[in-house]
């Protein structure tokens, strides 16, 4: 059935949830913005790659 033809009762409830989905999900998008934290850019102990040392190799020393 069409609004029209009746069914208002049901057609105001659909309409009414879906305005209420529509205002928790924008609540949430906004919240989560303004809760994010900034970017941190990593280091080399949380990537997993352990600092290395360069040892100068002479000619001599090569195999």
């Amino acid at each position: 059935m069409s609004e029209r033809n009746g069914d208002k009762s049901r057609f105001g409830r659909e309409r009414k949830r879906k305005i209420y989905e529509r205002k928790r999900i924008r609540d949430l998008r906004k919240a989560l913005e303004n809760k994010a934290p900034e970017p941190k850019t990593a280091t080399p102990e949380q990537e997993g790659v352990e600092s290395l040392t360069l040892v100068p190799v002479g000619p001599g020393q090569l195999g």
